[in-house]
Order: C-alpha cells, then sequence, then structure tokens
C-alpha cells in the first residue's frame, strides 16, 4: 500500500466534506480523516482498495455521526459503568497492544437501554484501538471473559452487539480471546464467530488461564482473573458523572430516553452486589 494511495484517499474524503460540510461531525473530521496514522487503517481493513476503503470511511463516518459517536468523550459514560467495569480497557499484552475486557456476566441488559449500551461498548472498542494506534502503532486485544456464567443465566446479546460492530472498525484488531468459554455454549459459538468479519476470524481463539497467560503478562490481567469476586479499580474520566446527575442532554447523546431513567438506574443498581 503507498503512500500515495493514502493521500488520494485522505484528498477525496476532503473534497466531499469541502462540498458538504454537514456530511461528517467536525470532530470526526478532524479526528479521523486529517489524521493519516488513523485513515491508514481504514485504508489497511480494506487491504489498499482505495475505492473500497473510501466507501467505508464515508459510510462509518455518516453512521458515527447519525449515532452521535463523534459528540462522545469518556465523560459521557455515566460514572457507575466505570465502577462497575463490566467493560473496561488494561494494560497490554506481550507484544504491546492494548486489552479491552468485556465480561459478560454483566451482559444482560433491559431492551431500553439496548442503544446506550452499544453506543457505550462502540465508544470503549473505538477507545481500545485509538490507545494501541498511539501507544507504539500497535492493535489492540479483546477478550470475552465468560466466568461465573450459569446455564440459566448465559445471555449472548451484548455479545452479539460488540461483535458486529468489528464491522464499523478500523485495522488493528490483533487477538479475539473467549475465556472460559462454557460448555453448554458452544451451539451459540458458530453463530458468535459467523458475526466475526472475515478477514479477522483467525484472531478468534477459546483460552483457559494457562493459556492466557501465554498471551497477557499476569502483572497486566485485572484483579478478577485472580479472584473474579473483587471488582476492578477502574480508570475514572475527569468529568465523569454519576447517572443521578447526568441532565436530559447529556442522557440523550448516552442514547438513554428520558422515559427510560428509573429502568436504566435499576439497571445499574442491580450490579452493587455481583
Amino acid at each position: 500500500m503507498s503512500d500515495e494511495c493514502l493521500n488520494v484517499l485522505q484528498k477525496k474524503l476532503i473534497a466531499l466534506y469541502e462540498n458538504d460540510g454537514d456530511v461528517f461531525d467536525e470532530n470526526d473530521f478532524n479526528k479521523i480523516v486529517l489524521d493519516e496514522k488513523y485513515l491508514k487503517r481504514f485504508l489497511l481493513r480494506q487491504n489498499g482498495d482505495l475505492e473500497k476503503a473510501f466507501e467505508f470511511v464515508k459510510e462509518t463516518l455518516i453512521w458515527r455521526k447519525e449515532e452521535k459517536l463523534s459528540q462522545m468523550t469518556d465523560a459521557s459514560l455515566p460514572r457507575e459503568l466505570y465502577e462497575i467495569a463490566g467493560v473496561c480497557i488494561h494494560g497490554t499484552d506481550f507484544d504491546g497492544n492494548a486489552v479491552l475486557y468485556l465480561r459478560c456476566r454483566y451482559a444482560t441488559y433491559p431492551k431500553e437501554a439496548k442503544t446506550a449500551i452499544t453506543r457505550s461498548n462502540y465508544y470503549l472498542l473505538h477507545k481500545a484501538f485509538e490507545k494501541g494506534l498511539y501507544g507504539g502503532d500497535k492493535g489492540w486485544v479483546m477478550v470475552l471473559d465468560f466466568t461465573g456464567i450459569k446455564f440459566t443465566s448465559f445471555d449472548p446479546q451484548m455479545t452479539y452487539t460488540v461483535l458486529k460492530t468489528l464491522n464499523r472498525m478500523p485495522s488493528g484488531l490483533s487477538k479475539l480471546l473467549l475465556y472460559n468459554f462454557p460448555w453448554y455454549g458452544k451451539p451459540f459459538l458458530q453463530m458468535l464467530m459467523s458475526l466475526v468479519p472475515k478477514d479477522w476470524t483467525h484472531c478468534g481463539k477459546i483460552v483457559n488461564k494457562d493459556q492466557i497467560l501465554q498471551i497477557i503478562p499476569s502483572e497486566n490481567l485485572p484483579v478478577f482473573f485472580e479472584n473474579p469476586s473483587e471488582r476492578h479499580k477502574n480508570e475514572i474520566p475527569s468529568g465523569a458523572k454519576y447517572f443521578d446527575d447526568m441532565d436530559k442532554e447529556e442522557i440523550e447523546l448516552y442514547g438513554l430516553k428520558s422515559e427510560h431513567r428509573a429502568i436504566f438506574k435499576k439497571y445499574l443498581t442491580s450490579f452493587e452486589n455481583i
């Protein structure tokens, strides 16, 4: 893939934005289109195919604007989600790739919260990607942690949602690790992996504790790998508010309707003793 191809891609996207300033959000235009390092990952995802990459970036940025993802910051997520750490970014693997953990024991949510949870997960996936990108031009790893999942409560809906969002991601996923995947989940495995983009299916692997220690240094694993009942002390972003302190505009940016506020509060409270 040549620098010339990247340059042409950038010029085409700039021309599109200059012709119609409403097509993309200004935040995404500055962060993605004008950053050659970031934009290159979109081109790599399409194996250097200029036309496919142009459509991929255009469609992704239009979608991000429609979903208000381009307006989100770390403080857009309720503080409780960082404290629960059901989805968290922590440390690196042996290759220096950023690692995102999704704890499936926290994966059940009410239908009224689907947009909000999907939006927050996509935001965190992108944050993991960016940590890898700007942390030495590395990639990122996703660990789906199935520890503590019972047969009666096995609910793959969040896992489905997260894997589907990979279709919108730039190049960079290094490994997709299914940790402590339960035997009764095997019938869902083929369906889960079918949601992973074909160019990333080779990244998927079921691993146990010994195997994950060959990929991620023990000192870089969150505390819940040693003690599943211990809560990971997640980094709380500056400005992150507790849910009760978020106003109507902040709630809607997060992806919730005001009339569903009580339902989501109950959802957050349900994790206090998990």
